[in-house]
């Protein structure tokens, strides 16, 4: 019986053991998990400014090359690059817009999945 009794006690420290480093685990994963959402939201920030750019890259070239050919030709802008100025500002207001929203809508979409993988990891 003693004996019995020494086995039940070294198989509960395993035991506690073995739920202490499921716990460190769960942390660990916990953390990961974090840095990927970080990774996730710096790689969504990035695609929008790099989309910005190739939009904008086109117009925005034309525009600064007929301001230098005109400056260097002593011209006042012409009623095209006055146009092509308006255009360039409202894209670039209609671009902010847009993704401030999207940024808005990612994060509640990410906040939304985490709350639900939160309610269904089971505890240890």
């Amino acid at each position: 019986m003693a004996e019995l009794h020494c086995q039940i006690q070294a198989c509960d420290a395993i035991l506690q053991t073995m739920e202490q480093m499921l716990n460190e685990f769960q942390g660990d994963l916990g953390n990961v998990s974090s840095e990927i959402q970080t990774l996730q939201d710096q790689s969504l920030s990035m695609s929008l400014k790099l989309k910005n750019r190739k939009l904008i890259q086109a117009p925005l070239g034309e525009f600064v090359s007929k301001m230098v050919s005109q400056s260097l030709l002593g011209r006042p802008p012409s009623k095209t690059t006055t146009t092509t100025i308006a255009a360039a500002a409202t894209t670039t207001a209609t671009y902010k817009h847009n993704n401030s929203h999207l940024r808005s809508s990612y994060r509640q979409s990410q906040q939304c999945c985490r709350h639900n993988s939160v309610a269904t990891t089971p505890t240890i």
